[in-house]
C-alpha cells in the first residue's frame, strides 16, 4: 500500500521541480534606453543629453531564454524619481520631459509582466544645463595682426531644433554686433601699438529664440602677433 503512495509523492516533487526550473529559465531579462530630443551640431558624434524641459524618450525590450519577447500584451509601468509616470499594455516606449534635479540626474524604473512573470530594470538619465563652445581656429588663440579672425560659437544641448533658433550676439571691445542666426563672427584685427593691445577680449552670448531663458555667454581671449 505504500508504494502508490510513494509513487505519487515523487511525481508530485518532479512537477514542482520541473514548474521551478521552466519558471526561471523563462524569466524576462529587459534592457532600457533612452533618447534626448535637442540640439547639437550635425557633425557631433557625443551622447545627446537633456537638459531642462527637454522631451527624453525611453524603451524597454525584454528577452526570454535569449530570445526577443513579445510585449504587446505585456503589462508596463514606467516611474521617474520614485513617481509612476505611465502605464499601459504593450507600452514599450513612452515619453517625459527632463527637468532640474539635487541629483543631476532622473531615476528611470521600468516594470514588465509576460507570460506570468514580473521583472524591472532601472537607469538614470543624467540632466545638464545647456551649454556652448567658442571655436577660435588659431594655435594658442594667436591671432596675425592685419587679419580676419572667424570666431565660431557652437551651442550644445538647448531645447532647439536647427541652428536659426537661435541669437547670436557679440562683443569685443567697442565692438557690439548681432548677427541672428549667423554664429560666426568676423573679427578685424589690426596691429596693435601696445602690449595690452595685443590681448583682446571676445564675448559671445547665445540665445534660444524658442526659450528666450536659455542663454549662454562665453569669452575668450585672442591675442595678437
Amino acid at each position: 500500500m505504500r508504494t502508490p503512495s510513494l509513487f505519487l509523492t515523487t511525481c508530485i516533487v518532479l512537477l514542482a521541480v520541473s514548474a521551478a526550473v521552466a519558471h526561471a529559465a523563462g524569466a524576462p531579462q529587459l534592457t532600457i534606453t533612452w533618447r534626448a530630443d535637442n540640439y547639437t551640431p550635425n557633425d557631433f558624434e557625443g551622447r545627446v543629453l537633456p537638459s531642462p524641459n527637454t522631451p527624453v524618450t525611453v524603451s524597454v525590450e525584454a528577452t526570454i531564454d535569449g530570445k526577443l519577447a513579445d510585449l504587446s500584451k505585456a503589462n508596463i509601468a514606467w516611474y521617474k524619481d520614485g513617481e509612476r509616470f505611465d502605464f499601459g499594455p504593450g507600452l514599450k516606449e513612452t515619453t517625459f520631459t527632463a527637468s532640474e534635479t539635487d541629483a543631476g540626474s532622473h531615476f528611470v524604473r521600468a516594470t514588465v509582466s509576460v507570460n506570468g512573470a514580473t521583472a524591472e530594470q532601472t537607469l538614470r538619465v543624467p540632466v545638464v544645463r545647456p551649454t556652448a563652445v567658442l571655436e577660435v581656429p588659431y594655435p594658442d588663440r594667436a591671432v596675425p595682426a592685419e587679419s580676419v579672425a572667424n570666431l565660431t560659437s557652437v551651442p550644445y544641448f538647448f531645447n532647439a531644433s536647427v541652428i536659426t533658433d537661435f541669437v547670436f550676439s557679440w562683443a569685443s571691445g567697442d565692438l557690439k554686433q548681432n548677427s541672428g542666426s549667423d554664429n560666426v563672427l568676423a573679427l578685424k584685427v589690426g596691429t596693435p601699438y601696445t602690449d595690452s593691445q595685443r590681448t583682446v577680449t571676445v564675448n559671445s552670448y547665445i540665445q534660444n529664440r524658442k526659450d528666450p531663458f536659455e542663454i549662454v555667454k562665453l569669452a575668450t581671449d585672442i591675442f595678437i602677433k
